[in-house]
């Protein structure tokens, strides 16, 4: 019994991968491993789907094929953010299609075939012996890209690179499927929560440390009731390190020297963003032309702070 995987997902852009082809198999460079990119649905060719699969083994154990399966999730949200392209790999969601495996014989039956399996995003791994069908219900998207150019993009980037931390790979994850969101407030908040997810607040000076600490000593030491002191210490707790304005700042300014996003210099910008998010979120008071005149910058600001954290090991 060898294990082999899938990964699935969907990409949203504009125009359609271009392809006659149902599947192209192609090697990883580093990993010197053969994958296959495929259509997601069988006899369909690439260009008139909206779903994929990048599949690979077979392995002598399951934990050789997750690994493996881990670096093309890596590298298909590296791609994500390179390309400033959508791509939903099911992150933080639950499966789409569960079914028992009464329902698993049951549709096995139906279709003839001797084993089924659910179709889901993201990562798969399975035995074959026997090798299942995989079923779903059908999903709608737009695709966009050439078939060739993705995987030649994969072909250099599977194995090789890797993000630095797990805030990387879950600001990416959160970067790549801000595209399906409609609405242009819900994406353009999404788009900062993935910033946000890199964020490491440093501390203050000593000397402001000392001043806040004093601040703490005062309101424990007063007659306030238990329960406001306990409410006003712990927020001032929190300046003891830098805000998050200039933590971001601090990111944009590092990451992104000699970068220009609305004529503005990369912390400037992050300075205009944080403004604009606040209004949302606190006001809900943003123009929307203003909205939309951002959105597409924030976009491109946050796929080239995340393609940094993209290393070769």
């Amino acid at each position: 019994m060898a294990y082999r995987f899938r990964v699935c997902f969907c990409e949203v852009g504009e125009g359609g991968i271009t392809s006659d082809a149902e599947s192209i198999e192609f090697v990883s460079n580093a990993l010197r491993l053969t994958l296959k990119f495929s259509s997601g649905s069988k006899g369909v060719p690439i260009g008139k789907n909206d779903r994929f699969h990048v599949s690979g083994g077979p392995f002598a154990k399951a934990d050789e094929a997750l690994s493996a399966a881990q670096k093309v999730w890596t590298a298909l949200l590296r791609l994500s953010v390179v390309t400033r392209r959508g791509l939903d790999l099911g992150q933080h969601s639950l499966k789409s299609f569960g079914i028992t495996e009464y329902g698993k014989q049951l549709i096995a039956t139906q279709l003839k075939v001797e084993r089924v399996e659910p179709d889901h995003l993201g990562i798969t791994i399975y035995t074959d012996d026997p090798t299942p069908r995989f079923v779903r219900m059908n999903a709608k998207g737009v695709v966009s890209s050439t078939a060739q150019s993705w995987v030649d993009d994969l072909a250099t980037s599977v194995g090789r690179y890797s993000f630095k931390s797990r805030a990387s790979d879950t600001a990416a994850g959160i970067y790549a499927i801000s595209h399906f969101v409609g609405r242009a407030h819900a994406r353009f908040l999404l788009l900062f929560v993935s910033l946000e997810a890199l964020f490491e607040p440093g501390p203050l000076s000593q000397k402001a440390r000392a001043h806040v600490d004093a601040l703490i000593a005062a309101t424990n030491s007063s007659d306030l009731a238990e329960d406001e002191k306990s409410a006003i210490s712990s927020r001032l707790l929190f300046l003891r390190q830098a805000s998050i304005a200039q933590t971001g700042r601090d990111l944009a300014k590092t990451r992104l020297t000699g970068k220009k996003y609305l004529d503005k210099d990369p912390e400037d910008f992050f300075r205009y963003a944080y403004r604009i998010r606040n209004d949302i979120v606190h006001s809900a008071d943003i123009a929307p032309t203003a909205l939309h005149n951002l959105l597409g910058k924030m976009d491109r600001f946050v796929s080239d702070i995340l393609a940094t954290e993209c290393v070769e090991p």
